[in-house]
């Protein structure tokens, strides 16, 4: 009889670890969280590369915008990092540097290209400041132009209202 005892106990005890071990995966659990990292690195578009299309010049001036104004909102909120806003920033200026010149908005694209070569990116400072007034007049110089072309910059605001 006591060899059968001893099998039920390990029996309930082998059981009640069961338990135990899977209550650690109930439903009501998160799970882990995954991590991906992706990088890219940007290289100089080369001719036939991408369209040069007014709409698609004007398109890539609307992302970069909507993308300065949401990361100025949210760095200003706190809800982004100075690195993050920096990188945004960084990111900016080399699609602004590397727009295609294109029939339409050439001569405004080449004046904001103009202004970027004359206004280098101080290491000390931001790659861009969104409050120069140049930088705006070329910006939107650029806006102008796509709109005049039937191609008018939107940006898509995140914050304010």
């Amino acid at each position: 009889m006591g060899a059968h005892i001893s099998h039920v106990i390990s029996a309930v005890v082998i059981g009640a670890a069961t338990v135990v071990a899977l209550a650690g995966c109930s439903a009501g659990e998160p799970e882990p969280t995954k991590t991906v990292t992706v990088t890219a690195t940007p290289r100089a578009l080369q001719p036939g590369d991408t369209d040069t299309s007014v709409p698609a010049v004007c398109g890539q001036v609307s992302a970069v915008e909507t993308i300065t104004v949401n990361a100025g909102a949210a760095h200003e909120r706190g809800e982004l990092s100075d690195e993050a806003y920096r990188s945004r920033l960084e990111a900016a200026r080399y699609v602004y540097a590397h727009l295609p010149t294109t029939d339409a908005v050439a001569s405004s694209v080449g004046a904001l290209q103009s202004w970027l070569t004359q206004h280098p990116a101080p290491a000390s400072s931001l790659p861009l400041d969104p409050n120069d007034a140049g930088l705006q007049d070329a910006i939107n110089g650029v806006g102008t132009a796509c709109r005049d072309a039937g191609a008018p910059i939107g940006v898509s605001a995140a914050y304010g209202g």
